[in-house]
């Protein structure tokens, strides 16, 4: 469920829906030449992914949200990718389900503004949504980076490793 993003926006509308083949992912590449990064729908039916999307730029905390994460879901995801704060964590699902986001209160979000910092928050992405695996952050200007190096579609602990696909 491979999808072209410009920055980390999908190319096109319709991109929740439909079987994403090798023709549809050229026709949508040609429609948006400038669409280099490459995405995965979360929520996919066919191939769940859900991705704890981990948004906190402080590595000390991101590494212990990763480590709730582990003992919560009973293992660490192989496939870890890393972007300008925090990084996101693949899994995959017997089923799909909807988003779930973890912010922190209002307060403290208010009192982040106000100080000039980032909001801070985890999400669980799920149905609807998708997640850059490849390509150029569009702030940041730094490649993704990942720890993982393929997708096995034959692991049989529930987890999946990523493969670059900016070639299609």
């Amino acid at each position: 469920p491979v999808i072209p993003c410009d920055g980390k926006k999908p190319t096109n509308n319709n991109w929740q829906s439909g079987p994403i083949t090798p023709d549809r992912i050229k026709v949508m590449r040609e429609d948006k030449p400038q669409a280099r990064n490459t995405g995965v729908r979360t929520g996919d039916a066919a191939l769940p992914l859900p991705t704890i999307d981990i948004d906190i730029i402080d590595a000390e905390h991101t590494k212990q949200i990763a480590g709730i994460a582990e003992s919560v879901v009973g293992s660490m995801t192989p496939l870890q990718r890393f972007g300008s704060k925090g990084q996101a964590l693949l899994y995959r699902a017997k089923e799909p389900f909807p988003k779930i986001t973890i912010a922190v209160s209002m307060a403290e979000a208010k009192a982040r503004e106000k100080a000039g910092l980032p909001n801070a928050q985890v999400e669980i992405l799920g149905i609807g949504q998708q997640v850059v695996i490849f390509g150029t952050h569009p702030d940041t200007g730094n490649q993704y980076t990942w720890t993982g190096n393929r997708f096995d579609d034959d692991a049989d602990d529930g987890q999946v490793i990523a493969t670059p696909l900016n070639t299609l």
